[in-house]
C-alpha cells in the first residue's frame, strides 16, 4: 500500500521537517541546473522507452 509523501511529511515532527527541507535545499543548490534538467529528461526518455 503506497502513501502520499505529503501525508507522511505531515506526520513528521516540525524539527524533522525543517531538517529535511534544509537538506533538500542544500542538495538542489549543489546540483548544477543543467544536470537537474538532464536528469528530468532521462527519466522521461526511460518512461517513453517503456511505453513503446
Amino acid at each position: 500500500m503506497t502513501k502520499e509523501f505529503s501525508k507522511l511529511l505531515l506526520k513528521m515532527r516540525p524539527e524533522s521537517q525543517l531538517r529535511s527541507q534544509a537538506i533538500k535545499e542544500q542538495l538542489l543548490s549543489e546540483l548544477p541546473s543543467h544536470q537537474f534538467k538532464q536528469a528530468g529528461l532521462l527519466s522521461q526518455q526511460m518512461l517513453a522507452q517503456l511505453l513503446v
